[in-house]
């Protein structure tokens, strides 16, 4: 059925009364929640964390990443210079007085061509805390990246640790009392043993680890964009360095390998270590 004209009339102008009263409250309530940040999307407050530098975290923890940051220079500033001070005694670099296997003969190198290790230990560890520090100091949208850094950079201090504690606590002794049976594998002086091995994975972990920092350093302004750039540069020359050594020498690479990116490692450590530091300092 059709209805009159004076109803259908008045059944337009309801409608439409109807229709304003619905949409006269929306409008007002919607511009209070969003004054009052109440209405933010999800994707807003992303992109909000999005924007925020690094670092992000309160005044204890970046006074933590300064301290953390500045031990990791100083103890890889003091390793490198102990150890380019320890010539190595065999092997492809050994120029003189080399020693061969089973390297029975090495005691006499104890303790001066362990000493390095010590700080080397340390080191390690500072590592570990330098990666929280930076984990906990930046923005939300990177917690992934910072994350997997510090799950490498664990993996990679246990490896180097325990190689290093390995020759302090195991190997110069055993050297000391004579007890040389089967401490060829384990010896440092081995140019393809363990140490060496473990070595050279410790220090490519080493590098992922600073790899995967880069994303979060880039918030940090121009120090934190040279960090994130050597970061980046030194992983790319570690795994250069190991395809270029691998193909040249194959299974007879020895410590080639291991002595270029313990170089290119502490390098970018320096650099970026003191870079973070700054920029701790200067957020504290």
């Amino acid at each position: 059925m059709r209805p009159d004209g004076a109803a259908g009339a008045y059944q337009v102008v309801m409608c439409r009364r109807n229709h304003e009263n619905s949409r006269a409250p929306v409008e007002p309530a919607g511009g209070a929640m969003q004054a009052l940040g109440v209405g933010e999307s999800r994707s807003e407050r992303g992109r909000e964390l999005n924007d925020r530098g690094f670092p992000t975290a309160p005044s204890s923890e970046v006074r933590l990443g300064v301290v953390a940051a500045f031990a990791v220079a100083g103890l890889a500033l003091l390793t490198f210079a102990i150890a380019a001070r320890t010539p190595p005694k065999s092997g492809p670099f050994c120029r003189s007085g080399c020693l061969s296997y089973p390297f029975d003969d090495a005691a006499s190198r104890v303790p001066r061509d362990f000493v390095w290790m010590y700080p080397a230990v340390l080191l390690s560890l500072a590592f570990v805390l330098f990666l929280i520090a930076v984990h906990r100091s930046s923005p939300a949208a990177m917690s992934s990246f910072t994350m997997l850094a510090l799950a490498l950079g664990c993996i990679a201090a246990a490896v180097l640790a325990v190689d290093y504690f390995v020759q302090l606590a195991v190997v110069q002794p055993s050297l000391l009392a004579g007890e040389t049976q089967g401490l060829a594998l384990l010896s440092q002086y081995n140019p393809h043993g363990m140490f060496v091995a473990l070595e050279e994975l410790g220090y490519l972990l080493l590098s992922g680890s600073l790899l995967c920092l880069a994303p979060a350093l880039r918030r940090g302004g121009r120090r934190g964009r040279l960090a994130a750039w050597a970061s980046a540069a030194g992983f790319a020359l570690s795994v250069l360095a190991l395809v270029v050594v691998s193909v040249v020498f194959g299974l007879q690479r020895e410590y080639r390998f291991e002595v270029y990116v313990i170089a290119i490692d502490y390098t970018v450590l320096l650099v970026v270590s003191v870079m973070v530091g700054s920029i701790f300092r200067r957020a504290g």
